[in-house]
């Protein structure tokens, strides 16, 4: 995509920067991606996340840190986990008295 830029943040993380479009833009490029790496051996893994600039949202550490957490919550999906806005609080499981 003209004026997009992808780059290395450190260790395996990376970020693709992409200027306009939006979720139409994002979408299939994260599905892109996925696929791709993937394919390039077996057992391999990506997860991603995605960040919209919103008037709200305009620093890049604001950007990166929604785009982690999406990418975390998809890391905790493909392993069978719930969401961690799911998640029950400590102490709220009843315990029941099991009968001898």
């Amino acid at each position: 995509m003209p004026n997009s830029t992808a780059c290395r943040i450190g260790g395996d993380a990376l970020c693709i920067i992409l200027d306009g479009g939006g979720m139409l833009s994002a979408e299939p490029v994260m599905k892109l991606a996925t696929r791709t790496f993937a394919e390039s051996g077996i057992g391999r893994s990506l997860s991603s996340g995605i960040a919209f600039a919103t008037p709200d949202l305009t620093f890049p550490e604001d950007l990166l840190r929604d785009a982690d957490k999406g990418q975390y919550e998809a890391k905790r999906r493909r392993k069978g986990l719930p969401p961690i806005g799911k998640l029950p609080e400590i102490g709220s499981r009843r315990r029941t008295r099991r009968e001898p």
